[in-house]
Order: structure tokens, then C-alpha cells, then sequence
């Protein structure tokens, strides 16, 4: 059995209708089984903070830092 899945808040700027709607296709994507997340944890763990920065720097963002965390990789990016 599958763990529920967290419900979207309505909270912010998101309008409730808007909230509805994604908690409805999340929950479908669920269902049907084509949510990705093992795919993106793989992502993230197969990249070093290194290998990504220099991958930004290609890139048009002008501010940019990486740094590693206990989750994974965290990026905050600015152009």
C-alpha cells in the first residue's frame, strides 16, 4: 500500500480551484504511476556541487550558488 500523498496547500497564491486541480492530477499521476521522483533523487545524487556549477556557468543565469545538504543539492539561481 502506497503512502497518501500530501495534499497542496491552499494557502499563498494559489487560488483554491488551482489547488483542487493540481491535487487532482497529482493524485492521478500517482495512481497511473508516472511520478518520477526515483528518477530526479538519481539526478540530484549523480551530480557534485562542483559538476553543477559548471554547468551553470554555461548557462544565462549571472548569480548562482550550490551547495550540498542532507536532502541533496541545494541551488538558488538568479539571471
Amino acid at each position: 500500500m502506497s503512502r497518501a500523498r500530501v495534499v497542496e496547500t491552499a494557502n499563498g497564491i494559489q487560488e483554491e480551484a488551482t489547488v483542487d486541480v493540481f491535487d487532482q492530477m497529482q493524485r492521478r499521476f500517482r495512481d497511473k504511476g508516472w511520478i518520477e521522483t526515483d528518477a530526479i533523487i538519481s539526478i540530484n545524487a549523480a551530480y557534485t556541487p562542483a559538476e553543477v556549477k559548471a554547468l551553470l556557468e554555461t548557462s544565462r543565469f549571472t548569480k548562482f550558488t550550490v551547495s550540498s545538504n542532507p536532502m541533496g543539492l541545494q541551488v538558488t539561481a538568479s539571471k
